[in-house]
């Protein structure tokens, strides 16, 4: 009986997030149904751990990876005011980010200090490759061709961190931040 409801609760709040709410990877969805069995809300590790295989998930849209960490928070982490959901969705986009800067890094040791830095940190600078900007912001959430004649020909849109940044020859021109 009280399988049944949670999963009742489950649907009732998932209509609520859609469509996000279908697309829980199978580790979250494990252990949400471990965290029902033993009748508790996660630990910080737990949630974490569910948060950062969505922030992982390069299938979803940065929106759509957001919703569905506050379902899983909602789901499972209890009673979090509005300031610990931004500060637990903040530390796993950017323990994500970590790790796709040090992936990055391995697989390029020809890379100076000073560029390594500023890929761990997430920052850019003038004449970055492409692929180190990736490395050092992720993907972008829209890119598109400039066709005016200009020194850039490409732009790359970073909506959800208001930040657009432009391309010539594939390299960095200049970069905009859209929020203040």
């Amino acid at each position: 009986m009280k399988r049944l409801l949670f999963s009742s609760v489950i649907l009732m709040v998932s209509v609520l997030y859609l469509p996000a709410a279908f697309a829980l990877n199978q580790e979250a969805e494990a252990i949400l149904d471990m965290l029902y069995e033993q009748g508790r809300a996660a630990s910080k590790e737990e949630l974490m751990g569910m948060l950062v295989a969505i922030a992982k998930d390069e299938s979803l849209e940065r929106k759509k990876k957001v919703k569905e960490m506050n379902f899983v928070i909602h789901l499972a982490g209890g009673r979090l005011s509005e300031e610990e959901k931004r500060v637990a969705r903040r530390a796993a986009f950017k323990a994500v980010d970590r790790a796709r800067a040090e992936a990055f890094l391995a697989r390029h040791p020809e890379i100076d200090d000073k560029r390594r830095k500023i890929i761990r940190e997430g920052r850019l600078e003038k004449g970055m490759s492409k692929e180190e900007v990736i490395a050092s912001l992720g993907s972008p959430e829209e890119i598109k061709k400039v066709l005016r004649r200009s020194e850039f020909d490409e732009r790359w849109n970073y909506y959800t961190k208001r930040l657009f940044i432009y391309f010539g020859g594939g390299r960095l021109r200049a970069w905009a931040d859209s929020g203040s």
